[in-house]
Order: C-alpha cells, then structure tokens, then sequence
C-alpha cells in the first residue's frame, strides 16, 4: 500500500510540475527529488523517529539500523533508483543535449535603442581614413608591412546592405588603427595595409576579386588574409572554396546561414577549410528568441510563414532558406502546425518595387481572417522587411490582432528605422530577432568585458557617429580584422613576413583563454570544428516596435 501511495504521489508531483513549468530539467528533478524522498522513507520509516530523539546524545546504532533494514527492502530501492535514473536523463536532456538551455537571460529583453540616419551617409569619410593609414604604413618600406583585404560590396546598388557596408568599412578601420598603434595586446609588427575590394551585386564579381587576393598574396602587397566576405550568398560559398584551395584565411563578419563555416553544411558540399567566421548562426539566434518566449510565457499559440519565392528555386538566397529551414524545424515547427502549415510566398526574380507592396498588402490581410496566426516568421531580407512591416500595421485588424514578427539578425538595420518603430508599436506589431551585436548589451555592467568594448567606442566615436555602431556590422568587422591582425602578429618571428597559410594555421589556434581575441564584443576562441567563434557576447533577444 506505502509503495502504491508513494508511486502515485511522484506521478502526481511530476506532472504538477510539467504542467506549471513546461521544462524537462524541472520535472527531472521534481522526479529525483520523489524518488530520493521515497529511498529515505523507505530504508528509515521504522527509525527516523529514535534517530531524531537520540541524535543529540551521539548514538548512531539506528542509522545503522535502518541502513541494515533497507537491505530487506531490495525491490523498492531498485525501483527508487530507476525513477532517479529517468530524473536525472530528462535534466541531462536540457543541460547537456543540443536543446536550449533556459536562463536567466532567456527572459530578458536587450536594450532597443533606434536611430534616424540620413540616406546621404556616404563612404568618403571612411575610405580617405583608411588611404592615409595605408601611405602611412607603406612608407616604411618591403618587408615591414602587410596586408589584409576586405571583400565587400561597397557598390551597394541594390540595397541588401544600405549604409551598414559603410559602418563596416568603419569597424575595420578602427582595428586597423588599433593594430598598428598596439593596443589591445596586439603588437605592432608588422604593420598592415587594409585594402578594399568589390564584390559587386549579389557578390557576382567574386572571381574577379579572388584573381585579384590571389595576385596580392604572392606580390609586394603581401596579403595575408581577408575579411568581410559579403553576405549569406551561394556566390559566397564558391568565393569561400576557391579561397580555401587557395589556402587563404577567411574571417567572415555577417555570415550567419546556418553551415556556412568550415563544415560546408550549408550547401552539403566538401569542407571550406581557412573559413572563420564572428556571428551566431540563426539557429543560435532562434534558440535563444525560443529559450525568451518560453520564459516570459507569451501566450503565441501559431503562426504562418511568409518566405522569399527564390527559396523554391534553384538559386536560392541561402540566408533566407537557412531562415526558413530553422523555422520549419523544432521548436517553432509546432507554431507553424498550429497554424495550418500556411506559406505566403513574395518576391522572386525582377519583381517590382509596386509589385512587393501589392504582394506584402495580401499577406497582411491575411492576418485578419481564418484562421487567424499571431506570430509571422519572416524568411526573407531586411531589406524588404520595411515594406512589409509598413503593409502589416495599415491591416484591418490591427487593433484586435496583435502580431509578433520572428526573424533573423539581417533585421539589425530595424536600428536605423526610428519613426517605423513608432508606427509599429501603435499598430500592436513588434519584431523579435538576435542582432549580430548591440551597443547596449556590450555597455551592459553585467558584461565582465565591458572595458574591451568602451576601449573600441571610445575610439569610434572621435571620427564616426556612434550611432553607426547599433546594427552590429562595425563591431563585427573590427572583431574580424583583429583576428586577422593577431594571428598575423603571432605568426611573425621577427624575420620573414607570415604566408597566408601560417596565419591561418594561427587562427586556428585561438582555443584557450591564454590564446584568444580581445575583440570588442569580448575576448573569444575559435571551434576547431567549425571555425566559428566562442565565448565573448552571448546572443541576446531585442524586440522592435511594440512592447
């Protein structure tokens, strides 16, 4: 009858605390704690009483009592066992397996701050900086200097990238500047070069600009590594490969396709050796927006997936296919369930500026019918998020259907959209995304390197607008070019200048704390595996528009 009571109430506990908490490692240890209770009661029911009368006076014979009475009560203890077994399984589930992990920080939301730049923001300013550093450094003659390239698109004709490829060129600069000068424990020799080079529209000039790194590597320019990379592009991926067989080190600074790193998942093909790169990867990003919403307990029941057209073609934006993969997947499959597995399609091949907006306006107004998703998981650029975000606060419904937009860190350029943050939050529509680094979260007190990240702004600001910093892309690209530069400068023995190769096989060493990178977001490591990075800033959930 004790073992049918016991039995029951665990059961009891156990789905009590599933039902209030919806975590694996609290049921597991409700589940542990029932069958330890359970042991004790168990192998001590007939002594636990003289144990507390005669403990004060040292007499230990009735531990040892009920010790020796346990043995009688084999079966009961087995069966204690297996249920602390299957407690601590489902809480090394959530510690140890490849689910998130919830935390403290998972019901926290970073610091918003948004901002309103001029369209005129040009990249003069920046390119002239860099060209006086870069005379600077030339005159001191062959052999004392090297150079790092940033492979961009600096022609940003269609948009993908707005100003930020300027704020880029802004946070290379800075690490430039650092290196040379020997700041942040990086040396000072040699010195380096940091020098430009175009990508072109949808990264389509990649040969041309391999030829070129290639050309500068075995010339008097002395090249030794590139950063920038472009964005998640299947150009990209052929640069990546062509680099690596090339054996020239890649750090790339907004790269976050999920597989697009030295595994070559992104594309199922061969490994990209030589190819690091500074951001989390969208299913980061998504783990830690999934670990928030199951912090704060939301209420958002389902969803419907509005995706890119190229995504079903056979030239796919390989970002927004990394996007709309992850949303397909756990744990947001189950919204997407939930809401009838609808897909809206946009966009495709020459579609129009009217066209979008005509397409965007029909998906809002999906929004106010049958079945009615409170979550849009948005697998698609930013760039034509603004649309779609203006189209969604102007939808019928707007003020009984609050909409909650899923997404990923392309959405940092939001940063720069002050006045739509407005009309959004009276719209009830916010978007929840992972930027790829924020002023906020790195000026934070509870970030321990903090100093790291005031030494690098405080530097930035004396000749750019801070305000540059909060899409994350000049933060990455100096983070990135110190990498380049540290290797370069752990490589160098004082004789010959590093090859490519050597400092490639440097960076790769960055994997302890005695040997790693003090970048602004924080001093990190390198995954031999992957070649992302690790430690540093940890991925943080901002919200846009509504509260």
């Amino acid at each position: 009858m004790t073992t049918l009571v016991g039995a029951l109430l665990t059961l009891i506990v156990t789905w009590l605390t599933w039902l209030l908490t919806k975590e694996y490692i609290f049921t597991g240890l409700a589940l542990t704690a029932c069958a330890i209770v359970g042991l004790l009661v168990w192998a001590f029911h007939r002594t636990i009483a003289d144990i507390f009368h005669n403990l004060a006076r040292g007499v230990t014979s009735p531990i040892k009592a009920g010790i020796k009475h346990a043995g009688t009560r084999k079966p009961l203890i087995a069966l204690a066992g297996i249920i602390a077994l299957i407690g601590t399984f489902l809480v090394w589930r959530e510690t140890l397996a490849p689910w998130p992990l919830p935390s403290p920080e998972c019901a926290h939301l970073g610091s918003e701050k948004t901002a309103q730049v001029s369209a005129a923001h040009v990249q003069g300013n920046v390119r002239q900086l860099i060209a006086q550093e870069n005379r600077r450094v030339t005159t001191l003659g062959k052999g004392k200097y090297v150079t790092i390239a940033f492979l961009g698109t600096l022609d940003d004709s269609q948009g993908l990238a707005d100003d930020r490829v300027t704020h880029q060129l802004e946070g290379a600069y800075i690490g430039q500047l650092r290196a040379n000068r020997g700041s942040a424990g990086l040396g000072q020799a040699p010195q380096i070069r940091l020098e430009l080079i175009e990508l072109g529209p949808d990264q389509n000039n990649w040969k041309k600009a391999i030829a070129r790194v290639k050309a500068m590597a075995a010339g008097p320019e002395h090249l030794v590594g590139v950063t920038g990379m472009g964005v998640s592009h299947r150009n990209t991926v052929s640069m990546a490969r062509a680099l690596a067989a090339a054996n020239i080190p890649m750090v790339g600074d907004v790269l976050t396709a999920d597989g697009l790193n030295m595994t070559g998942r992104v594309d199922g093909g061969s490994r990209i050796n030589g190819l690091f790169r500074m951001p989390h990867e969208i299913n980061k990003q998504f783990s830690a927006i999934d670990c928030y919403l199951r912090g704060v307990n939301t209420g958002l029941e389902s969803a419907l997936l509005v995706e890119d057209a190229a995504n079903g073609t056979d030239q796919p934006d390989i970002y927004a296919k990394s996007l709309a993969a992850a949303f397909r997947r756990q744990p947001f499959g189950d919204y997407l369930k939930a809401g009838g597995n609808i897909v809206n399609q946009f966009g495709g091949e020459g579609s129009s500026k009217e066209q979008l907006d005509n397409e965007f306006g029909r998906i809002s107004g999906n929004f106010c019918g049958e079945p009615k998703p409170d979550i849009v998981f948005y697998a698609g650029r930013a760039a034509y998020l603004p649309s779609f975000l203006g189209n969604l606060r102007k939808r019928n419904c707007a003020d009984l259907n609050p909409i909650t937009v899923i997404t990923g860190s392309d959405a940092s350029s939001l940063a720069h959209q002050k006045d739509l943050a407005k009309d959004l939050a009276a719209k009830q529509v916010r978007v929840l995304y992972v930027p790829l680094a924020h002023p906020a979260d790195l000026n934070d007190a509870a970030n321990r390197d903090r100093d790291l990240y005031r030494d690098f702004a405080s530097l930035f600001s004396k000749s750019f607008n801070e305000d540059d910093l909060l899409d994350g892309w000049a933060i990455m690209a100096h983070d990135s070019f110190v990498t380049v530069a540290k290797a370069t400068r752990n490589a160098y023995t004082g004789k010959a200048l590093p090859t490519p190769r050597q400092v490639q096989i440097q960076i790769g060493l960055f994997t302890s704390e005695t040997n790693d990178v003090p970048g602004a977001t924080g001093h990190f490591t390198i995954e031999s595996e992957t070649g992302d990075r690790k430690g540093g800033f940890r991925p943080v959930v901002h919200s846009f528009g509504a509260e």
